[in-house]
């Protein structure tokens, strides 16, 4: 799921990745009709729940909850990967059909 102006649309579907985007309004006009609205509350709103589920098991391991040592710094994205990996291992959040 990402939010507009992000460009990553080309290279997620040549890695057979699906993304989810919320509608854009676009600057023509002032808001979205009801039932656009509508629509894209409903189809963010089913992915955002499990976003928000693979973020707290990312939690669950409570590494980044406290303060890092400044010479730490440069390996916090890897600590919080090392995270998201292991929870890949882990059952599946969404049960396909």
């Amino acid at each position: 799921m990402a939010i507009g102006g992000f460009l990553v649309k080309g290279i997620l579907s040549d890695m057979g990745v699906q993304l989810h985007m919320p509608a854009f309004k676009g600057y023509n006009r002032p808001q979205f009709s009801s039932d656009e609205a509508a629509v894209s509350e409903k189809k963010t709103s089913s992915v955002r729940i499990h976003i928000g589920r693979a973020i707290q098991r990312i939690k669950t391991y409570h590494i980044l909850d406290g303060e890092l040592k400044l010479s730490m710094k440069d390996i916090t994205e890897e600590i919080f990967t090392v995270c998201a990996y292991l929870v890949n291992f882990q059952l599946p959040i969404v049960r396909l059909q």
